[in-house]
């Protein structure tokens, strides 16, 4: 995948945070005095999320970030009081959190088999490859086979995103192939002849074969331009912030050094400048 040109420019916004739960992993070894804030990432985000711990705990040694994986966000503790807790999802429920603010874009880009020759395809056409209704891929390109679409599971917040731009009221049919993380999506669909998914725009490698959805190809660029149709939004949700250190985390993931971090892998929110740029 082509990556966006890093000479950007970033305003810097404002939010805040969450509280508790217990079985993390530190990102950075604990000091004595450290305190420690905890964040959950689903599979679609956790690469952001230790980006963004690590950078984070580089320049604040005093803060130790732990950080666990969840495929569902309902399997999230309900925070405890004494502890600052974040979630970090592409699709944050407004009735199970308390507050909400957008820290990255992404999109959801398409992946298909490489052997299988395709240029373009509609979200019409995707929409009826989960329905079942087209089968083989001779119906929509050159390649004559049959198709084995790939989801994820049910509860991922990003087949929630699926569901909700792609399939609208439509179900996704049963019995497809269900997989639990982008990397095993990946893996899968590049190796399996006639296959397609979809994964995370911060997921994809120079080795995946990526489709353009109605003659957008998925990057940076494009989700920049709101011009990909599959765009969607990362979210920290939790609580509203209760102390001036939460507060500092999250001015600094907004900010300009945390959106440095951010378009690694992702969209950061507006554009940013990088030094020597």
């Amino acid at each position: 995948m082509r990556r966006a040109s890093q000479a950007f420019t970033i305003l810097a916004l404002t939010a805040t945070i969450m509280s508790c739960t217990p079985q993390t992993t530190p990102a950075t070894t604990p000091t004595l005095a450290a305190s420690t804030l905890h964040m959950y990432a689903t599979s679609s985000t956790h690469s952001l999320v230790l980006d963004l711990a690590t950078a984070y705990s580089e320049t604040h040694p005093e803060i130790n970030i732990g950080v666990t994986s969840v495929n569902d966000t309902t399997d999230i503790p309900q925070p405890v009081e004494t502890r600052s807790q974040y979630v970090v999802t592409v699709n944050a429920d407004p009735a199970q959190f308390d507050w909400i603010v957008p820290i990255a874009q992404d999109a959801i880009v398409l992946l298909i088999d490489p052997d299988t020759t395709l240029s373009d395809v509609s979200v019409e056409q995707i929409r009826a490859i989960y329905q079942g209704r087209i089968s083989n891929w001779e119906v929509v390109t050159e390649t004559i086979g049959p198709i084995i679409p790939v989801s994820r599971e049910m509860g991922s917040d990003l087949r929630t995103e699926f569901e909700r731009l792609v399939m609208g009221q439509s179900r996704i049919m049963a019995g497809v192939r269900i997989l639990t993380s982008d990397q095993q999506m990946a893996a899968f669909v590049g190796n399996t002849s006639g296959a397609v998914g979809y994964v995370s725009l911060g997921s994809i490698t120079d080795a995946s074969a990526v489709i353009p959805l109605d003659g957008v190809i998925p990057s940076v660029e494009s989700v920049m331009q709101g011009i990909y149709p599959l765009r969607t939004t990362i979210y920290l949700a939790g609580q509203r912030p209760r102390n001036a250190q939460e507060r500092t985390f999250v001015n600094w993931v907004q900010g300009i050094e945390g959106q440095r971090v951010v378009s690694r892998r992702y969209v950061p929110l507006l554009p940013v400048t990088f030094e020597g740029d």
